[in-house]
């Protein structure tokens, strides 16, 4: 009971969470560019701009209006150039050093790292990947098939003794934390493309199983009716 309430946790705290941080984020960071533009000469221009295009008599839904866009460009503007500090080597021991922390807190570890991964392949350039096709194995052993990634499409390191064999490497994700897993070598006869995309088979991973593409497209439906 204690094992299927703990994974019950975290899959249900997997599946509110990115929606929860991303609200809180961009919360925050509009929160934060607000102050910096309150009582500025950014305010003073934007109501000036307003006047002039809209007449004395403007609404200030106009001015809050405009607050908001440069608000918001100020954001992008800020992530893109934290984007840019990431490589620059001072900036990015500090970033290292503080995922390392976040890494090791209980609990909160699980969660970054499973969402770091997700956002990595999601965001990720297909071709860049590393996690060329979702393909199923049968692991742990014969009978029982296993979801896993593609990593590499010919594997050397066995070659001295499976010199008659073509060989791939396979990486088999455990569930609800998809960044720890087994690196199979398998025979590339033993692998079975499936037709899902890698985003979709993280979300199925992490949601252990139940986050499936029919029960989205499902429960789309029923909203829509």
């Amino acid at each position: 009971m204690r094992v299927r309430m703990k994974k019950n946790f975290y899959t249900g705290l997997l599946m509110i969470l990115p929606v929860v941080i991303t609200f809180y984020i961009f919360n925050w960071l509009f929160n934060i560019a607000f102050r910096i533009i309150n009582n500025t000469i950014i305010i003073k221009v934007l109501k000036r701009l307003v006047v002039l295009f809209l007449g004395e008599g403007a609404d200030a839904f106009y001015i809050q209006l405009l607050i908001y866009i440069v608000a918001a460009i100020i954001i992008v503007f800020s992530i893109t150039l934290l984007g840019y500090m990431t490589k620059v080597v001072f900036f990015s021991k500090i970033i290292k050093k503080t995922t390392n922390i976040l890494e090791r807190i209980p609990v909160i570890k699980t969660v970054y790292s499973a969402i770091k991964q997700i956002t990595e392949i999601a965001y990720s350039d297909s071709e860049e990947s590393v996690y060329k096709k979702v393909v199923a194995v049968e692991f742990p052993r014969k009978g029982l098939y296993a979801i896993g990634f593609l990593t590499a499409d010919k594997n050397t390191a066995l070659k001295d003794f499976l010199a008659d064999k073509e060989i791939v490497n396979v990486f088999v994700p455990t569930a609800p934390n998809p960044t720890s897993g087994f690196l199979l070598c398998i025979p590339k006869e033993d692998i079975h493309p499936l037709n899902m995309s890698v985003e979709w088979a993280f979300k199925l991973i992490v949601s252990g199983g139940y986050l499936t593409e029919e029960l989205v497209k499902e429960k789309k439906e029923n909203v829509n009716e």
